[in-house]
């Protein structure tokens, strides 16, 4: 069975980061083959060789930069196969975000990056009023006023 693109790309960026090591990676990988309904997470968690903060922040990036070239590719600055490039660039590079590949190959402006950028943090900051309201449905009346009392 083949391992999900997405988990490669959370394995790719922690390694990337210096989070694991490529024997690492492989293990995880090699379990994840023989117990394919772990995710690459999961499994490095239950390794002990990443914390839950090393996965929240690569889970996080791999939203921004998932969601960075949609918005390139939906407004018509990028193509797919060049957003594809980009992405086989970027599992090889130490460091490299996504927006900064499509610009110094010449797909995007500037403007049309930081563009980009704009859209994807309001997008951010949507999604994350909305997880915030609902979070606050679920408690009840009195601890929601007193969480308003507090500014919370």
């Amino acid at each position: 069975m083949q391992v999900p693109i997405t988990d490669r790309h959370v394995g790719q960026f922690l390694l990337r980061r210096g989070k694991i090591s490529a024997e690492s990676l492989e293990r995880a990988l090699t379990i994840q083959r023989e117990q394919p309904y772990l995710r690459i997470g999961e499994v490095l968690l239950g390794l002990h060789a990443i914390t839950l903060r090393d996965l929240s922040e690569a889970l996080y990036n791999q939203y921004s930069e998932t969601l960075l070239g949609q918005i390139l590719v939906e407004s018509g600055h990028v193509s797919i196969q060049q957003l594809e490039e980009a992405l086989a660039l970027q599992g090889t590079t130490v460091n490299a975000l996504i927006g900064e590949i499509l610009l110094g190959r010449g797909h995007v402006t500037e403007a049309q990056l930081e563009a980009a950028v704009r859209r994807r943090d309001q997008m951010k900051q949507y999604q994350l009023m909305i997880a915030q309201y609902l979070l606050v449905q679920d408690v009840p009346g009195d601890l929601q006023e007193e969480a308003r009392q507090l500014g919370i």
